[in-house]
């Protein structure tokens, strides 16, 4: 998977934040904010192809965290960006 390029990162009043462009029924627009780790792995991962274990390895190579837990928390912010469609 890739993240699409229309979604851009960008950093507002202190906060980690993707602006979403038309991807709610009733709203023009959503934003999402990200947290420090999930901020990291988008700057390391924009741009590239990566899977779930990708992301682990990033995961592993950055904090002291189990091989499990990684993966786990790999697949977990692979779906919540899924959830709204920032993939191409």
């Amino acid at each position: 998977m890739k993240i699409n390029p229309k979604f851009r990162l960008r950093s507002l009043a202190g906060e980690n934040v993707i602006f979403m462009p038309g991807v709610v029924d009733k709203d023009t627009s959503k934003l999402m904010v990200l947290n420090e780790t999930s901020a990291w792995l988008w700057n390391q991962l924009e741009g590239k192809d990566f899977d779930t274990e990708d992301v682990a390895k990033l995961l592993l190579s950055e904090y002291e965290v189990d091989e499990t837990v990684a993966l786990h928390d790999s697949e977990e912010w692979i779906s919540l960006l899924a959830s709204h469609h920032i993939f191409d």
